[in-house]
């Protein structure tokens, strides 16, 4: 939920709420929580944003790695290549 200032700074919220009973089982009242998210929703930002950053790095890392395959395999060919024109 949206917890709205009379600011109207919204602020983030898990409400919770429990009947109270007494000891016969009688409702005797009720247990409300609020709790406020704002740092929790934070912190998953700051996480997804890392995480973003990870997957660019990674992304980069496997085309040098891809590249880097190729070109060994191009060096191959062409010392094939030099060996069979030495022949």
């Amino acid at each position: 939920m949206i917890f709205l200032t009379k600011r109207k700074k919204e602020i983030p919220i898990n409400a919770s709420a429990k009947i109270r009973k007494d000891e016969t089982g009688e409702y005797i009242g009720y247990f409300f929580a609020l709790v406020d998210l704002t740092e929790i929703k934070e912190k998953e930002k700051e996480l997804r944003e890392k995480v973003e950053e990870l997957e660019t790095f990674n992304k980069l890392a496997v085309g040098r790695e891809l590249k880097m395959i190729k070109l060994k395999e191009e060096i191959k060919e062409l010392k094939n290549q030099l060996e069979k024109k030495k022949i």
